[in-house]
C-alpha cells in the first residue's frame, strides 16, 4: 500500500469512542499558556445530529468559505471510504463516492481538496498487466504473481455530488496532497521513492508544470552535516513516528487562503507556506509551544485557528495526545490567544474563525457537530 494508508490506519484510531476520550482528557490537563497570553473560554452553543453516516470513522476535514458545509472522508471498518459533505444543519449529506468513477479502473479513493463549486480527490487506478513477476520468499522458495500497473488521477467531481471526469496525473513524484487555484489549475504535494519532499505546480489537465522551492521546507536529517537547531530536518525514519520525515510527508495539508493555498506541514516545525496561483512563495514560522509541533491550522476571517500536538507515546498506534489550540496573527505566525475547551467537546477542528470553533464528536455511536463559542468564564 502507498503512504496514504500509514497515515490512514493511524487517523482511524484517532475517532474511536475510546480514543476520542483520551484526546479530550489530555486536552483538558495540557500545559496553560503563558499568562501573557489571553485565554478564550468556550462553550458548546448547539448540537445537531448527522444523519446518513453509519461508519464509524472520519479523517482530516474542510469547510466551505461560508462556513455552511464540511466536507470530510469517512473510513468504514473495512478501511478506505468515500468523501462526503456534510449540511451545517446535519440534514443533508453528499457522498462523493469511488462507486460513480467510470473512467478509472479499481480506483482507490485518498486525500481531497474542496472549493465552494467543486470536489478534487486524489485517486490510484490498478490494471492487471500482461505479464507475471517471479515472488522471492524469506525461505529462499519463489511464485508467480500476476504484475499490476497503477496510476494516479484526480478525480473531478461537482459539490452536488456528481462526477465530472478524471484528470490523469504525469508527475515525477508521488503525490500525496493537492489544492486547487481558482483558473483550474493544482498544486500538488509529495515525495519520491526517497522520501524526498517535492512541490510543484500542475496545469489543470494534469500534466507537471514545474517544481517549486520552499525554503526551510521539511528534508531529511544528516546528523553529520546539519545544525541541531535545524527545525525542519526530521528523519526518515525514526523509532519515535510522530518525529519522522515519513509522517509529516503523509500528514501535510494543503488548505485555501484567498487566491493562494497554504502548505502546512503538520508533524513538524517547518514554515507555513503560501503559494500563488503563479508559483510566488512566501512563508512564516508560526509560534510553537515548547515541545509542540503543528497538527493543523484553520483560516479564520481575521486569524488562523492552529491546533498543536504532542505525541505521550512513540507508537503510531497510540493516540494519546496533548492538544492546545490557538489563535494566531497571519502576518506574523504569533500567538494571539489560547483556546480552552468544554470537556468531551470533539475530535478536532472542522472549521473555526473568531466567533465559532466547529467539531465533531460520536456519542452512543451517532456522529454529531457542535459549535463552540466564547463565553466568559
Amino acid at each position: 500500500m502507498r503512504q496514504e494508508c500509514k497515515l490512514i490506519c493511524v487517523l482511524l484510531l484517532l475517532f474511536t469512542h475510546g480514543a476520542l476520550k483520551e484526546r479530550l482528557a489530555a486536552q483538558s490537563s495540557a500545559s496553560q499558556s503563558p499568562d501573557s497570553i489571553p485565554s478564550i473560554h468556550l462553550a458548546v452553543s448547539t448540537r445537531v445530529d448527522v444523519k446518513g453516516i453509519d461508519e464509524p470513522f472520519l479523517t482530516s476535514t474542510v469547510c466551505t468559505s461560508d462556513n455552511k458545509a464540511f466536507i470530510t472522508r469517512i473510513l468504514g471498518t473495512e478501511g478506505f471510504g468515500d468523501v462526503v459533505s456534510i449540511s451545517s444543519d446535519g440534514e443533508h449529506v453528499v457522498r462523493f463516492s469511488a462507486a460513480t468513477i467510470n473512467d478509472i479502473d479499481r480506483p482507490l479513493l485518498q486525500t481531497f481538496f474542496a472549493t465552494d463549486s467543486d470536489v478534487y480527490i486524489l485517486a490510484v487506478g490498478s490494471s492487471v498487466a500482461n505479464r507475471t513477476l517471479t515472488i522471492r520468499k524469506t525461505n529462499g522458495q519463489t511464485y508467480q504473481q500476476q504484475a499490476v500497473v497503477t496510476k494516479d488521477y484526480i478525480a473531478h467531481f461537482k459539490r452536488d455530488g456528481s462526477y465530472v471526469k478524471a484528470i490523469p496525473l504525469d508527475l515525477p513524484f508521488h503525490p500525496m496532497q493537492l489544492g486547487a487555484f481558482a483558473n483550474g489549475d493544482f498544486l500538488v504535494s509529495g515525495a519520491t521513492q526517497n522520501h524526498e519532499p517535492r512541490v510543484a505546480l500542475v496545469k489543470s489537465n494534469g500534466q507537471f508544470n514545474r517544481f517549486l522551492t520552499l525554503k526551510g521546507d521539511i528534508h531529511v536529517k544528516d546528523n553529520s552535516k546539519e545544525s541541531p537547531d535545524d527545525r525542519a530536518a526530521l528523519p526518515a525514519n525514526s523509532d519515535n513516528f510522530w518525529d519522522s520525515l515519513e509522517a509529516a510527508l503523509g500528514s501535510s495539508q494543503i488548505d485555501s487562503d484567498g487566491r493562494n493555498l497554504l502548505l502546512i506541514r503538520t508533524g513538524s516545525k517547518a514554515p507555513i507556506f503560501s503559494i500563488s496561483p503563479s508559483g510566488e512563495v512566501s512563508s512564516l514560522v508560526p509560534d510553537m509551544p515548547q515541545d509542540f509541533t503543528l497538527s493543523g491550522v484553520k483560516v479564520g476571517r481575521r486569524t488562523w485557528i492552529a491546533s498543536y500536538e504532542h505525541a505521550l507515546s512513540a507508537d503510531p498506534r497510540a493516540v494519546r495526545m496533548e492538544i492546545e489550540t490557538y489563535a494566531l496573527d497571519p502576518a506574523t505566525g504569533k500567538i494571539l490567544a489560547h483556546y480552552l475547551f468544554p470537556t468531551a467537546s470533539g475530535g478536532g477542528l472542522v472549521c473555526a474563525d473568531e466567533s465559532e470553533i466547529i467539531v465533531f464528536v460520536r456519542d452512543n455511536n451517532k456522529l454529531q457537530l457542535l459549535k463552540l463559542i466564547p463565553t466568559e468564564n
